[in-house]
């Protein structure tokens, strides 16, 4: 596996069981959040060996990752921080890079993940394209502090599956989301002054 292979969501940013609240026009849910997998595709017989913490943690990084991607798109558009720009992009190649993996991985394991972001990840990132300048580096480095906060904590859970598989991808990608959750502090702080 490459450097990043997270969301890591993955996303990113990925926290099962997360707390989510509404996004208002000053707040922007993390790319982490996470909904109700009721609604997801039953475990086929190949993922009935995967437990259903794993399977969760698989569907939340991917549609952390996805979440990920989209949001940085929007900040290389409409940011307006070179920091903003910036991380975006590294946002871009990180996660694009990590989906691909965690896709493998999942599809390894008969598990069947998301293609796009959650219902909340979608309200989050289209509150995301209503803001413009200021307001909108504020809220990208908001979301991406709390999204990765979400992430770190959910892919150190991850480590200690008993899949080694999984245990073995969260365990080389969470150095990379720690890295992206300090530049996402600094980024956060540059951009409220």
């Amino acid at each position: 596996m490459n450097k990043w292979s997270i969301a890591g969501a993955s996303l990113l940013c990925i926290a099962g069981g997360a707390s989510a609240q509404a996004p208002s026009t000053s707040q922007v849910n993390p790319p982490g959040d996470t909904m109700s997998h009721s609604d997801m595709n039953a475990p086929s017989s190949k993922s009935d060996s995967v437990s259903q913490d794993d399977r969760e943690f698989l569907r939340n990084a991917a549609t952390g990752g996805i979440a990920q991607v989209e949001a940085a798109k929007l900040a290389q558009d409409q940011g307006t921080s070179p920091s903003v720009k910036s991380f975006g992009q590294e946002m871009v190649t990180d996660h694009s890079e990590v989906d691909s993996t965690l896709s493998q991985l999942a599809q390894s394991k008969g598990v069947t993940i998301p293609e796009t972001p959650n219902a909340r990840q979608r309200k989050a990132i289209d509150q995301l394209k209503t803001k413009q300048g200021a307001a909108f580096d504020k809220a990208y480095a908001n979301w991406q502090v709390k999204g990765h906060e979400a992430a770190v904590s959910a892919y150190k859970k991850a480590e200690k599956s008993k899949d080694p598989d999984i245990a073995a991808f969260a365990k080389q990608t969470l150095p990379k989301l720690e890295q992206h959750l300090e530049d996402a502090k600094a980024m956060k702080k540059q951009v409220a002054s």
